[in-house]
């Protein structure tokens, strides 16, 4: 299923895919909603700005490797942390 959108040049840009090269693919403009969905179907993390994205693909097609995705902290350990502050002895230094 190809990624396009309407353009005013139509077939310019080449259709993703693993064998482009970094430069090929840095060379055309791209949506940020096509960047997700390539990043969904290569397995890459799909969340972020347009920059990043770009950046996790082109890092993709250099080495040819998937990173392993970021863990986020969950909120039960944000608010652990949030409740031991909250009880800690605050001392003025005036």
């Amino acid at each position: 299923m190809p990624i396009t959108k309407p353009s005013l040049f139509p077939n310019t840009r080449p259709q993703f895919s693993r064998d482009l090269s970094i430069k090929q693919f840095l060379a055309y403009y791209w949506y940020k909603d096509e960047l997700a969905a390539i990043c969904r179907r290569v397995g890459l993390e799909a969340a972020g700005t347009k920059a990043e994205l770009q950046t996790r693909i082109a890092a993709f097609l250099h080495s040819g490797k998937i990173p392993k995705r970021s863990r986020r902290a969950h909120f039960s350990q944000l608010r652990k942390t949030f409740l031991l502050a909250l009880r800690s002895v605050l001392r003025w230094a005036w």
